[in-house]
């Protein structure tokens, strides 16, 4: 067995730098982003260099199709390793070895490849810049509110201000310590930041497998620490979620263990970080409920909303900004289900302020709906598949973008999720989350601004999903 998961642990890391290659393809198609660095770096012998490899390499044709097959393959041998793991217990060292060498290995390659997919790494660095750089208020200054900063031109979202909580903005704040003006090492400062709580949440999995649930060990190890979703997007693309995604299965390791107090200040920590973390919180509380912990259940969350609201009293003036910044956040819409009800109404002839109003009748009720019914089922089901479940209703039905990286936020609870028909549905949402960029690449060649697009990228990422997950079990048992 230790052989043939060797084996599946080379082909993954070649796959992986395959990937780190096809990554700085898709870089030098982006001009803007060529121009942008070259201006940065007082370099213009980059853009014209960058542009001659861009056509010798066929850039506009190559990248999109390699991509494809790069995650199709890496899925697939990821599929065929965790097959292999599935009924093997903690007591194989030799292939627990295997599986955590090979992670640092994946960790390393993706490490070394460029931030294609995504510009968010450049928004962090100019939110950076604001407080350390302009000794503004991040949370109040958008970042083109100085233009004669170079930086800002990088990233995206420069017209907005911070939406991260401070402990978010701690973290990333660290980074400009040793980063300062040079935008390589701010780039390799994100990216670290994120394999330091990627390997984090791998010694908690560990812990957590060894201590409660031996026979799942490598099987869900291996889950999250070879799923390529994790490695791209949270090292590859630098993206901070897996920040907040520590902090929460740190607090449901400690509620697990009946450390009530200091779970509740991890989950503190966890909506400090990035607010969606509160919709995990009332499954603590009502989960306490049931079991008859009344007292409990009015510690917990009281000690949590104090933590909480100490935290973001901490942001002082900039706490009003931060919830303006946060209903900004909730009015960009893209390739998500609430996206294209709104487009819908608006093609029915709704002034946009009824279809934002439509929309929410049609998408908020049945999210409730929804969420109510998993609260009533979670005796049954359990604290974990309760917080999956929550996480995944959010996203399909009320997130106003579906971003692929938001899937990091619940994969370590998919890893030590029973195995079944919910953890196959997250994840299929791995590989097809990923597969989204082929289809976004793919745009770029006809008309890219059609709302065609917008919904052949949301039936990407969530259609096959949805369709597992309404399968007949008996089909999905039988399969298995």
């Amino acid at each position: 067995m230790g052989k043939e998961l060797k084996r599946y642990g080379i082909t993954l890391a070649v796959l992986y730098a395959v990937y780190a290659v096809v990554s700085y393809l898709i870089f030098l198609r982006d001009d803007f982003l060529l121009e942008r660095i070259a201006f940065l770096t007082d370099s213009p012998g980059f853009l014209e260099k960058g542009r001659e490899l861009a056509k010798l390499l066929h850039v506009n044709s190559i990248p999109t199709l390699l991509y494809f097959l790069t995650v199709t393959a890496m899925f697939v041998v990821y599929a065929k390793a965790l097959r292999l793991l599935r009924n093997q217990s903690s007591g194989q060292s030799t292939s627990s070895k295997i599986v955590l060498r090979y992670a640092a290995a994946f960790l390393i390659t993706t490490f070394l490849s460029f931030p294609a997919l995504s510009t968010d790494v450049f928004d962090y660095i100019a939110s950076n810049r604001v407080l350390f750089v302009h000794h503004a208020n991040p949370w109040i200054e958008p970042p083109q509110n100085f233009p004669q900063d170079p930086f800002i031109y990088l990233g995206s979202w420069k017209f907005r201000a911070s939406v991260y909580g401070p402990v978010q903005f701690l973290t990333s704040s660290l980074i400009h310590v040793f980063a300062k003006d040079d935008l390589l090492m701010n780039v390799i400062g994100f990216k670290f930041m994120g394999g330091i709580f990627t390997l984090a949440t791998i010694v908690l999995l560990k812990k957590w497998f060894q201590k409660y649930s031996p026979d799942n060990f490598l099987y869900g190890l291996a889950l999250f620490a070879w799923n390529p979703l994790i490695h791209i997007e949270i090292v590859g693309n630098a993206h901070n979620d897996m920040v907040m995604a520590f902090f929460s299965l740190l607090g449901f390791y400690w509620f697990f263990e009946g450390r009530l107090m200091i779970a509740a200040a991890a989950l503190a920590l966890a909506v400090l970080a990035k607010v969606v973390a509160i919709l995990f919180v009332p499954i603590f509380g009502w989960w306490l409920f049931l079991q008859g912990k009344r007292r409990d259940a009015v510690r917990f969350l009281s000690w949590f909303s104090l933590m909480t609201l100490g935290g973001f009293l901490s942001l002082g003036e900039g706490l009003r900004g931060f919830i303006g910044n946060l209903g900004v956040q909730l009015e960009l819409y893209l390739r998500s289900f609430p996206t294209a009800v709104r487009f819908m109404f608006l093609k029915m002839g709704f002034e946009k302020g009824q279809a934002v109003w439509a929309e929410k009748l049609v998408t908020i009720p049945p999210f409730l709906l929804l969420l109510t019914g998993a609260l009533s089922r979670i005796r049954r089901t359990g604290v974990i598949a309760g917080m999956v479940v929550i996480i995944l209703l959010y996203l399909v039905l009320v997130s106003p973008m579906l971003q692929p990286w938001y899937l990091a936020w619940i994969l370590p609870f998919a890893a030590i999720l029973p195995r079944g028909r919910l953890q196959a549905v997250v994840l299929l949402s791995s590989y097809t989350s990923l597969l989204y960029y082929a289809v976004l690449f793919a745009s770029f060649y006809l008309y890219p601004l059609n709302f065609f697009w917008q919904i052949a990228m949301l039936a990407t990422i969530a259609l096959p999903p949805l369709i597992l997950g309404v399968i007949p079990q008996r089909w999905y048992t039988e399969r298995q």
